[in-house]
């Protein structure tokens, strides 16, 4: 059986995660967190969420489409398989906030099959609310 053998690194005491079950965790956590002025090297290389959100708030099919191509390239950089899916919606009676709704599955080199599922809520380009959602509903 095949090993994964791109670790992710972490600077927690986790240190180099190996377990892609973790591994999704730690890269969903990063999209989310993630901000394009933490670099001015590699600004092409910052998969964010909320960089995507200010680029493209007032277009919700582009705004899905931009995180489904973004987290296809940096899932796809660790897995030899990723499908992602993303819907965003205006939140009934609340102006100004949007709901992303992200499905993630990745395939390891040993051919098992992981899935995430998360709803973003969105205000003002800032993420309000993050909720795991079960058997992808």
């Amino acid at each position: 059986m095949a090993t994964d053998t791109k670790p992710l690194p972490s600077l927690s005491t986790d240190g180099w995660i190996t377990s892609t079950p973790q591994k999704v965790d730690y890269m969903l956590g990063h999209f989310y967190a993630s901000e394009i002025t933490q670099t001015h090297m590699f600004p092409n290389n910052v998969h964010s969420l909320v960089n995507l959100v200010q680029l493209y708030k007032e277009d919700l099919v582009m705004l899905g489409t931009k995180v489904q191509e973004s987290l296809r390239t940096y899932f796809g950089g660790y897995f030899p398989s990723v499908t992602a899916r993303a819907q965003c919606r205006d939140i009934p009676n609340a102006p100004g906030q949007v709901g992303i709704h992200i499905f993630l599955e990745v395939r390891d080199v040993n051919g098992v099959v992981y899935n995430a599922a998360n709803v973003v809520d969105i205000e003002d380009s800032k993420i309000m609310k993050i909720s795991a959602i079960n058997n992808g509903q």
